[in-house]
């Protein structure tokens, strides 16, 4: 069976466990195992696929779900969770300890729906904090991540190959969500930055203007520092989820409130969007915000589940597609 047949019949049966409280042993099961084995890994091989693959970690001897072997050394190692559970930075430093342990090609860390795929493309033997790659069951699979799964395969899984593959990638994924963040910052929640040139605009004296950019500028420049300080030490400043979409999911819920309780409405985060759901249901989306390119937009759909992108000035700007957000609502309560 060909690699995306594989991955679409994974997506069915995550689709099927969607919202269900499965503990990890049933997550590996129907989900991580078979995900693996979709990459043409013989799971049931020790030899090959080894559960719970003892290792040295920061702290005493560990365990990793699943180390995937080539000539009895790790090139791939897992970290598993439950399928109820999020991803977070505590289960990212526990992956980021085995691999220091292993030293392998990749770091893998999923909950059966997400899997997050890490390298070492800064040091040798020391995982990036960034993934280079991730894929979400629940969400529409591109030409793009089947390309990058295809190089994790057994038939096409090459050392060197990959290794240099995904240290390329890591280097402009993390290149890119540097980018990311310092255009987030400087768009200034969407709002501000207009605000600002509003103001300097109404400053009369041509000289007092340029005076006011060059303040702004310092005003920038101090905040990127003293977020570069922090990174520094360790500490990351970033949030996956910006306050600009929070404040566009309250909006929304309160759009909406004339045909949908509010406590139905809700949200969940992906790799290219922010999704606001009803029910928390991946198949019953109202709109997806994309808040992270330089042409910030909302996603609206028909009764045909067409999808038409609106381009927006502000969060305030939602207003204008009030009625189809309204209108799917009331299309997906019922």
């Amino acid at each position: 069976m060909a690699l995306i047949d594989e991955i679409q019949k994974l997506q069915r049966v995550a689709e099927r466990l969607e919202g269900q409280q499965i503990n990890e042993e049933e997550t590996k099961r129907q989900l991580i195992a078979p995900f693996l084995s979709a990459l043409g890994w013989d799971v049931q091989n020790e030899k090959e696929v080894r559960r719970e693959h003892q290792l040295e970690t920061e702290y005493g001897r560990g365990f990793a779900d699943y180390a995937i072997l080539y000539r009895k050394k790790p090139i791939i190692v897992v970290e598993c969770k439950a399928g109820r559970l999020s991803l977070t930075g505590r289960h990212q430093h526990q992956l980021w300890d085995y691999f220091r342990g292993t030293k392998p090609v990749v770091g893998l860390l999923t909950n059966g729906f997400q899997y997050l795929f890490y390298t070492d493309s800064q040091s040798r033997g020391q995982m990036d904090g960034h993934y280079y790659f991730g894929l979400d069951l629940l969400d529409d699979i591109e030409h793009s991540d089947l390309e990058q799964l295809e190089l994790l395969t057994k038939v096409n899984f090459q050392i060197r190959r990959v290794r240099r593959h995904v240290r390329q990638q890591a280097k402009s994924a993390i290149d890119q969500e540097v980018q990311n963040d310092i255009w987030r910052v400087f768009r200034l929640q969407h709002g501000g930055l207009h605000a600002l040139s509003q103001y300097i605009a109404g400053v009369q004296d041509e000289k007092q203007q340029k005076q006011e950019i060059n303040l702004a500028v310092r005003k920038f420049r101090s905040f990127l520092e003293e977020f570069v300080a922090a990174e520094n030490r360790g500490i990351d400043l970033t949030e996956t989820t910006i306050y600009s979409e929070l404040l566009a999911y309250e909006l929304v819920r309160e759009l909406v409130s004339e045909v949908v309780a509010p406590d139905r409405v809700s949200y969940r985060e992906s790799k290219s969007y922010f999704s606001v759901l009803l029910d928390n249901n991946n198949r019953k989306p109202i709109c997806r915000f994309y808040f992270h390119s330089r042409s910030p937009s909302v996603v609206t759909f028909d009764a045909s589940g067409n999808r038409h992108r609106h381009h927006v000035i502000g969060i305030q700007s939602l207003v204008t597609v009030a009625p189809q957000l309204r209108e799917q609502a009331a299309r997906k309560a019922d």
